[in-house]
């Protein structure tokens, strides 16, 4: 302290002879050089932020995964729905998101990419649980590529052999499965990742390897379990009866997904749990029956009531706790019908296709459904009450044609928002968008979703305003624009989306589409418009309309064609454009396929485009016309 003091005594004798002016600005200098030191010895270079994850996060995903960053310690932030952390904590947030599941489907190569990384683990232990989680991601991945598969986790402990004063450890294991829809486990599926598993882990034996599909009932490969095909042949018949047990109790609501969990292996099936899912339509109709409009508050009262009954019935016919019944909602797109049992005064009318063969999925569907309408409903509200923290984004004006604030979405971003959505809903909403947006949001769906979303596109019923605006507020909250949009569903609206879709997606969807249904496959296929369709159209409007394309263009679209197709495309050029065609065709060599379907694409447009706005639209069978 008297070192201080002396200092400023011998500061304030040495400014003595400076002017009362030039004091202050001694005095500012002082405090300025103190401050960058200060500055210089606290601050350091800003950190370099890096991607988490490969892909964009859901908002769910994304604000679960700050949560859980911020708890431990690790800065964090969002760009664009990647969550950025800086890049010397990438790898302790990536095993922190991975270990809590918040990665979804990259997990598991995340998880095999940090066990090769040489910093992560030193110690000899540490190197052996590096080899541990590399085999448990390539193993959740080759069980995951089996058909019919549609992901699989793999988590094992190696066990430890007998020492001193320890007993011996045996190896385990479990395998979680999730199936692909309308697909079930069967006993070669278990058989198959029972020995995958065992053959990888040292002294594992197939039949301790515990299988859990996604329903909750696992399975072994040991003699005599559920895995044999007589034991599994049983349950999947007990189920069905279980289930129909349930719907005949409840005749009134038609697109009822039923989902049964029946245990008993050898002995008698005895049904231990059941849920089942009712379409919102339901609950809609019984707010009309009784004279109130259908808004949002009256259909959850409606809900909270229609439960109950609907958890005492099934629990009745079951015999079972009202507590072993689960009854949840999903959307749907269209009311549902009155029945006998049906409270008086609900209108009828044709129910939405059912939402899929599997109704665990259906049920999952459900669930993320109505976590995404609360979760809506409370943003709405703290919104209303001035809490502009929690509140979503401002919605856009729901006004006019359905769907209009999509018309100018980024197809990635539509795509990311939907994927999740129940298969109906995601119908429901391509439909009504322009073909050019709804064939790109196609486009990046999976190739399981593409066919069934487009299956029920072919068949979706008119559906009910009240719907419409539910959807379209749901999806409002993630997609702030506007503009117009038009399409109703059906066989026109799926031919037009695939005709934009590109040449891969259209073949891989009509080939599963006439694997599955035939006749709507034939129905839609006589409104599509292919290259092989260019020998149907007339030479001079074939001519006029290729004539726009390149030589070399042309000449590689040509290069798949059979001998009569070409012949007639080169009889429809001018002598000139003929002949550089071919020699475009003679001198070009290798080209990949793809290459080749981009050029058959555009061949295909440019006939598409004719002059004045007119289109060629090719008939199969009977006869073929060009209609403006």
């Amino acid at each position: 302290m008297n070192a201080i003091r002396s200092f400023f005594r011998r500061m304030r004798r040495r400014s003595a002879w400076m002017s009362r002016p030039a004091r202050p600005a001694l005095a500012a200098a002082a405090v300025l050089l103190v401050g960058g030191a200060i500055w210089l010895a606290t601050a350091g270079p800003s950190p370099n932020y890096v991607a988490v994850s490969p892909r964009p996060l859901a908002a769910e995903e994304l604000l679960e995964a700050q949560s859980l960053l911020d708890a431990h310690g690790i800065a964090c932030k969002s760009e664009s729905g990647n969550l950025l952390v800086p890049s010397e904590q990438l790898p302790q947030a990536r095993l922190l998101l991975v270990y809590e599941g918040l990665l979804g489907r990259d997990g598991a190569d995340l998880f095999a990419q940090l066990a090769q990384e040489s910093d992560i683990w030193s110690t000899d232990s540490r190197n052996a649980k590096r080899w541990q989680a590399a085999k448990m991601a390539w193993l959740s991945r080759e069980i995951g590529n089996i058909e019919g598969v549609r992901k699989a986790t793999v988590v094992y402990e190696p066990g430890s052999p007998r020492r001193l004063g320890s007993p011996e450890v045996p190896p385990t294991a479990a395998v979680k499965i999730d199936m692909k829809p309308g697909v079930k486990v069967s006993p070669q599926l278990v058989e198959a990742a029972a020995d995958l598993v065992a053959g990888n882990i040292p002294n594992m034996e197939r039949g301790k390897v515990c299988i859990v599909d996604g329903t909750g009932r696992s399975y072994r490969a040991a003699e005599g379990s559920l895995a044999t095909a007589g034991a599994l042949e049983r349950l999947r018949a007990a189920e069905a009866f279980y289930a129909e047990k349930i719907r005949a109790a409840l005749p009134y609501i038609d697109n009822l997904i039923v989902g049964v969990n029946v245990s008993g292996g050898d002995s008698p099936a005895r049904c231990t749990g059941a849920s089942v899912a009712v379409p919102r339509s339901y609950f809609a109709g019984v707010c009309q029956a009784g004279g109130l409009e259908p808004t949002d508050e009256n259909v959850e009262s409606a809900i909270a009531a229609q439960t109950l009954k609907i958890r005492q019935s099934a629990a009745k016919v079951l015999g079972a706790a009202e507590d072993d019944v689960k009854v949840d909602w999903y959307y749907d797109a269209a009311p549902v019908r009155a029945g006998p049992g049906a409270p008086a005064g609900v209108s009828p009318g044709r129910g939405a296709s059912p939402a899929g063969p599997l109704a665990t999925a259906g049920l999952f569907a459900a669930m993320l459904a109505g976590a995404g309408a609360w979760w809506l409903a409370r943003a709405r509200r703290r919104a209303a009450h001035g809490d502009a923290s929690d509140a979503l984004c401002p919605e856009p004006a729901l006004t006019g044609r359905p769907f209009a604030f999509l018309a100018h979405a980024e197809p990635q971003t539509l795509a990311d928002a939907v994927k999740d959505e129940h298969p109906q809903t995601i119908a429901l909403v391509l439909s009504h968008l322009e073909p050019d947006l709804a064939a790109a949001v196609l486009g990046r769906l999976t190739r399981e979703q593409q066919v069934d979303v487009a299956r029920r596109i072919a068949n979706l019923s008119p559906a009910d305003p009240q719907t419409l605006r539910e959807v379209e507020r749901a999806l409002a909250a993630r997609m702030a624009r506007q503009g117009a949009l038009s399409g109703p569903g059906g066989t026109e609206a799926l031919a037009k989306i695939l005709q934009h879709a590109g040449y891969t997606t259209e073949q891989a969807v009509m080939a599963a589409l006439s694997d599955s249904e035939p006749t709507l496959a034939e129905s839609v296929r006589t409104k599509l418009f292919v290259f092989e369709d260019l020998s149907q159209v007339p030479p001079h409007r074939l001519g006029a309309a290729l004539e726009t394309l390149e030589s070399d263009e042309l000449a590689i679209a040509l290069r798949t064609a059979g001998k009569d197709l070409t012949r007639k495309v080169l009889a429809a050029l001018s002598n000139d454009a003929a002949g550089r065609v071919r020699q475009e065709m003679e001198r070009i060599g290798p080209v990949r396929l793809s290459d080749v379907e981009a050029a058959q694409q555009r061949a295909v447009e440019a006939v598409r485009r004719m002059e004045n706005g007119e289109y060629v639209s090719v008939l199969r069978g009977e006869r073929s016309e060009l209609m403006a």
